[in-house]
């Protein structure tokens, strides 16, 4: 399971930096395989989220526009392929002010 976190409400910067932690979930009797990496998605303005990082690193560097909508989310994928499902709504969601 992943969750980003990042900046909140709203913001008047153009730069921020997202961050986000994970931990892998094993049922009962079943050897975990580890975490290989995670994917972050994004969507501006309400648009369909698009993958803009597979990374093993658990933050990234953003340039977000002003008066930019943005919402992420992040899919852990572990060290076998099988992956986090989706979540219903984005991990954090925010504006950027104009200046």
């Amino acid at each position: 399971m992943s969750q980003a976190k990042g900046p909140r409400g709203v913001r008047r910067t153009t730069r921020a930096t997202l961050q986000w932690t994970g931990r892998e979930r094993t049922h009962p009797g079943l050897v975990a395989s580890g975490l290989a990496r995670y994917e972050l998605y994004r969507s501006i303005n309400g648009a369909r989220y698009k993958r803009i990082a597979s990374t093993k690193r658990k933050s990234r560097k953003l340039r977000l526009a002003d008066g930019g909508r943005y919402s992420f989310y992040t899919v852990a994928v572990d060290k076998r392929g099988n992956r986090e499902r989706r979540p219903r709504r984005a991990d954090i969601s925010f504006r950027v002010s104009r200046r």
